[in-house]
Order: structure tokens, then sequence, then C-alpha cells
């Protein structure tokens, strides 16, 4: 469980990777270092320093933030969750950190899904 964010990055540094966000049937794809997924109290932290909006505390929103995306205009996303973020190329390992702490490597065949369940969130690897 993470309370404040879930970062999906490239194990190995500078190393671009691409990602894919899944919510509320939209589809976005992305070139990054990494991806931050943020509840409204992570909202101010890293997420926001990479770009991110800050959300209102006691919403149910997540937000959404490539890492050092590899364009020039990046976009950000606020969505409900569930969102689903997966991993488009297997150059290299990509880590999976909740609240800061890494917890696993993620297999490129395995998207992550992020919810929210009363005050926390839940990261499931699918698959």
């Amino acid at each position: 469980m993470a309370v404040f964010d879930v970062m999906l990055v490239t194990s190995e540094p500078a190393r671009i990777s691409e990602y894919s966000i899944g919510a509320n049937g939209q589809i976005e794809r992305f070139r990054a270092d990494g991806v931050v997924v943020s509840t409204p109290i992570g909202s101010h932290g890293y997420s926001n320093t990479a770009g991110g909006p800050i959300l209102a505390t006691r919403t149910e929103t997540i937000s959404v933030v490539p890492i050092a995306a590899f364009t020039t205009r990046a976009d950000t996303w606020v969505h409900d969750p569930p969102v689903r973020i997966g991993i488009e190329r297997d150059e290299g390992d990509i880590s999976l950190l909740l609240d800061d702490r890494q917890q696993s490597v993620v297999p490129n065949d395995r998207p992550v899904t992020i919810s929210v369940d009363d005050s926390f969130e839940t990261v499931r690897l699918d698959g």
C-alpha cells in the first residue's frame, strides 16, 4: 500500500522507457524516465516537483505525471481511479516504488493498476 505516491521508473539512470495510461476508456502514451501516480496528499511532493497539479484533499482523484518526459510538451492527468499503467518498451528494467520505497521490478507484460480504497491506494500487478 502507498499513502503518497506510486512510481514506475527505469532502474538504470537516464534510461527512457515508454508507458501507457488507461483510465475511463482513455489511453495515453508517452516516453519518459518514469511516471508518478499521486494521491491528493502525495500531490504536494514529487508529483508537483515533476510538474503535476496539487489535488484538493479529501477527493478521490489521482494525478499521473511523467518523470522527465521525452517531449517538448509533457501532459499531466487527473483521473478517477482505477488507473492502469503499462510498460510499452522493455529495453531495461522498470522499478516499482511505493512512497519512495522500492518494492519490485515490473515485467514488461504486467500492467500496474492503481486504485483507491478508503484512505489508501492499492497497487496490483495484473496477471
